[in-house]
């Protein structure tokens, strides 16, 4: 059952609290200081806690993964079976082919946005610079106060009943508590402890349902969407897409739980090397390097990039498929904070291809050097290359 835990238990552990200005009052014994009150004569301090509102929001911010699958599930159940397997799918299909692709060009790298080591220690090194604030995790849509309505502007819990309080204005009233001025008395109940949470309970039911509704109009005028568009059904039906121009496409790994890849093709290569005075040439095959996108309540998300198929490499580790890819002095937390989802994915695309056709370059060491002996076989003569050298020639 979805209950915000940190309420209904903060008042199951009290024997006596007040809500006053939609905000949680803790009675404790009297202290010097801070806001003191009087119950039936006697003294108490009266401590803060936080507002219904804030409540709320650390509930739904706690609860939010499985209040957005309840809403999911729901509207599925009530929605028309989807031509498409996977809807999210086509959504990210869709992103690639409409905004990435077209705007991908794998040698412009000056309108970028991202940062190197070395421009983040220059960063670091300005004189009052800022520390950047910690942006907070984004949240799923809200209940709108509803715990808030539950309540009067003043209330008296006493042993798990609620009491609705107001300002006394007859002298036969009994004063129960003195604050801030004012006197106030015991009005109707409101209701028991489980009372309260049945009602809320019933409420986040409701509320759940209506969405799920809204998001059943949602996803249908997402399919129509698609289905206008016969070559993305097509790409997501076949689970593949490659574009020739930009070399760019996207893959649906099935066997991964359905994971969607933006790839980038990589034609075969040489890296050329200067050791010891001696040159040496390495050609390399066809790679293709993927980025697995996510659609997320807060946005596509990106990860770092593999490079898909079985490769070795100086900067993966091994020689397996899907190895993760060392880009060296290129940060990718830096990049996250800076511009658009869509420039982010451009610039760690042309990072990537970089990393590739240059060899290993940048502050720190590569995972393996093109000396190594798993090299042998890709080791060249000048007058036997067929593909082109794509970096300059440095010690390795």
């Amino acid at each position: 059952m979805l209950f915000p835990t940190s309420f209904f238990h903060f008042f199951a552990r009290k024997q006596y609290a007040l809500i006053l200005d939609k905000t949680l009052w803790t009675i404790d014994y009297p202290e010097k200081s801070g806001f003191r009150i009087t119950i039936d004569s006697n003294h108490y301090a009266l401590r803060q806690g936080p507002t219904l509102d804030e409540l709320e929001e650390d509930f739904f911010d706690d609860k939010k993964d499985c209040i957005e699958k309840s809403i999911e599930g729901i509207a599925r159940a009530n929605a028309a079976t989807p031509a498409l397997a996977d809807l999210q799918s086509a959504g990210l299909a869709r992103f690639v082919m409409e905004e990435i692709i077209p705007s991908y060009n794998p040698n412009a790298a000056d309108n970028q946005q991202g940062t190197t080591y070395q421009e983040r220690r220059s960063l670091q090194e300005r004189p009052g610079l800022p520390k950047k604030v910690k942006e907070r995790r984004g949240r799923p849509q809200r209940m709108d106060g509803v715990l808030q309505r539950m309540f009067p502007e003043a209330c008296y819990f006493s042993e798990g009943e609620f009491y609705s309080l107001r300002r006394k204005t007859h002298p036969q009233d009994l004063k129960l508590i003195h604050f801030k001025g004012s006197d106030l008395t015991i009005g109707d109940g409101i209701g028991s402890l489980a009372d309260i949470e049945q009602r809320y309970q019933n409420k986040l039911e409701e509320t759940l349902y209506q969405r799920a509704c809204r998001e059943v109009g949602s996803l249908a005028q997402r399919m129509r969407d698609i289905h206008a568009k016969p070559s993305l059904v097509r790409a997501v039906t076949q689970g593949h897409l490659y574009d020739p121009v930009s070399t760019l496409g996207f893959t649906i790994h099935t066997i991964h739980n359905r994971r969607f890849y933006l790839t980038q093709t990589v034609e075969p290569y040489v890296l050329e090397t200067n050791d010891g005075g001696a040159t040496a040439y390495f050609e390399f095959p066809k790679a293709t390097i993927g980025i697995e996108l996510r659609d997320t309540s807060e946005g596509i998300y990106w990860c770092a990039p593999v490079v898909i198929e079985r490769y070795v490499h100086p900067c993966l580790r091994g020689d397996a498929p899907m190895q993760q890819m060392c880009l060296g002095a290129f940060s990718l937390s830096s990049l996250r904070q800076q511009g658009s989802v869509n420039r982010q994915i451009l610039r760690l695309l042309y990072e990537s291809r970089k990393k590739l056709i240059s060899g290993y370059y940048g502050h720190g060491g590569p995972h393996n050097h093109l000396s190594d002996k798993r090299y042998a076989g890709h080791k060249r003569r000048l007058s036997e290359l067929r593909a082109n050298i794509t970096n300059e020639a440095c010690s390795q």
